[in-house]
Protein backbone atom coordinates (compact mmCIF):
# COMPACT_ATOMS: atom_id res chain seq x y z
CA UNK A 1 0.00 0.00 0.00
CA UNK A 2 2.45 2.44 0.61
CA UNK A 3 3.65 2.45 -3.39
CA UNK A 4 0.16 3.91 -3.88
CA UNK A 5 0.51 7.90 -4.16
CA UNK A 6 -2.79 9.29 -3.65
CA UNK A 7 -4.62 11.30 -5.72
CA UNK A 8 -4.71 15.31 -5.38
CA UNK A 9 -7.65 15.74 -7.59
CA UNK A 10 -6.01 18.72 -9.45
CA UNK A 11 -7.14 17.08 -12.62
CA UNK A 12 -3.81 18.51 -14.33
CA UNK A 13 -3.23 15.80 -16.73
CA UNK A 14 -5.76 13.66 -16.48
CA UNK A 15 -9.47 14.38 -16.60
CA UNK A 16 -9.33 16.42 -19.56
CA UNK A 17 -6.85 14.69 -21.48
CA UNK A 18 -9.13 12.04 -21.13
CA UNK A 19 -11.85 13.20 -22.55
CA UNK A 20 -10.00 14.62 -25.26
CA UNK A 21 -8.59 11.32 -26.02
CA UNK A 22 -4.78 12.69 -25.31
CA UNK A 23 -2.46 10.67 -23.25
CA UNK A 24 -2.70 11.35 -19.57
CA UNK A 25 -0.75 12.70 -17.03
CA UNK A 26 -0.60 13.27 -13.38
CA UNK A 27 1.46 15.80 -11.25
CA UNK A 28 2.03 13.46 -8.05
CA UNK A 29 2.68 10.43 -10.18
CA UNK A 30 5.22 10.14 -13.06
CA UNK A 31 4.51 6.83 -13.90
CA UNK A 32 0.78 7.10 -15.02
CA UNK A 33 0.19 7.21 -18.88
CA UNK A 34 3.71 5.67 -19.28
CA UNK A 35 3.56 1.93 -20.87
CA UNK A 36 3.07 -1.23 -19.02
CA UNK A 37 6.59 -2.72 -19.81
CA UNK A 38 8.10 0.24 -18.05
CA UNK A 39 9.67 -1.49 -15.23
CA UNK A 40 11.23 -4.28 -17.52
CA UNK A 41 12.98 -1.42 -19.80
CA UNK A 42 13.92 0.03 -16.17
CA UNK A 43 15.26 -3.14 -15.81
CA UNK A 44 17.69 -2.99 -18.67
CA UNK A 45 18.69 0.31 -17.77
CA UNK A 46 20.53 -0.80 -14.14
CA UNK A 47 23.54 1.06 -13.29
CA UNK A 48 26.09 1.44 -10.54
CA UNK A 49 26.97 5.32 -10.75
CA UNK A 50 26.97 7.96 -8.04
CA UNK A 51 24.78 10.63 -8.47
CA UNK A 52 24.01 13.83 -7.04
CA UNK A 53 20.24 15.10 -7.02
CA UNK A 54 20.11 18.75 -6.14
CA UNK A 55 16.76 19.82 -4.87
CA UNK A 56 14.41 17.80 -2.72
CA UNK A 57 11.28 19.59 -4.27
CA UNK A 58 8.72 16.44 -5.48
CA UNK A 59 10.65 16.14 -9.17
CA UNK A 60 13.71 15.84 -7.15
CA UNK A 61 12.57 13.12 -4.81
CA UNK A 62 11.08 11.61 -7.58
CA UNK A 63 14.43 11.74 -9.51
CA UNK A 64 16.34 10.18 -6.37
CA UNK A 65 13.86 7.48 -6.04
CA UNK A 66 13.99 6.52 -9.81
CA UNK A 67 17.56 6.36 -9.80
CA UNK A 68 18.07 4.51 -6.90
CA UNK A 69 15.64 1.68 -8.41
CA UNK A 70 18.08 1.25 -10.91
CA UNK A 71 21.02 0.93 -8.24
CA UNK A 72 22.70 4.16 -8.77
CA UNK A 73 24.16 5.45 -5.22
CA UNK A 74 21.87 8.57 -5.44
CA UNK A 75 22.60 11.69 -2.88
CA UNK A 76 20.19 14.33 -2.38
CA UNK A 77 20.92 17.56 -1.14
CA UNK A 78 18.20 20.74 -0.59
CA UNK A 79 18.89 23.83 1.16
CA UNK A 80 15.48 23.86 3.12
CA UNK A 81 15.20 21.96 6.79
CA UNK A 82 11.88 20.06 4.93
CA UNK A 83 11.60 17.77 1.79
CA UNK A 84 8.99 18.84 -0.65
CA UNK A 85 10.05 22.67 -2.45
CA UNK A 86 6.90 25.20 -2.31
CA UNK A 87 4.47 21.89 -2.71
CA UNK A 88 5.36 21.18 1.06
CA UNK A 89 3.72 24.40 1.84
CA UNK A 90 0.24 23.65 0.40
CA UNK A 91 -0.59 21.79 3.61
CA UNK A 92 -1.01 24.77 5.21
CA UNK A 93 -3.93 26.71 2.36
CA UNK A 94 -7.23 25.93 2.84
CA UNK A 95 -8.72 25.00 -0.57
CA UNK A 96 -7.37 21.81 -0.45
CA UNK A 97 -6.55 20.62 3.36
CA UNK A 98 -6.43 17.23 1.88
CA UNK A 99 -2.68 17.90 0.70
CA UNK A 100 -1.46 17.62 4.10
CA UNK A 101 -0.88 14.31 3.39
CA UNK A 102 2.12 14.57 1.27
CA UNK A 103 4.44 15.57 3.93
CA UNK A 104 4.01 12.21 4.63
CA UNK A 105 5.02 10.89 1.24
CA UNK A 106 7.67 13.81 0.45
Amino acid sequence: MEDIIPCTSCCQGCYDELWMKKPITCMVNPKVGKKMDYLAEREQRKGNKRVLVVGGGPSGCEAALELAGMGHKVTLVEKEKVLGGAYYYCKYTRPRPRLRMYSAIL
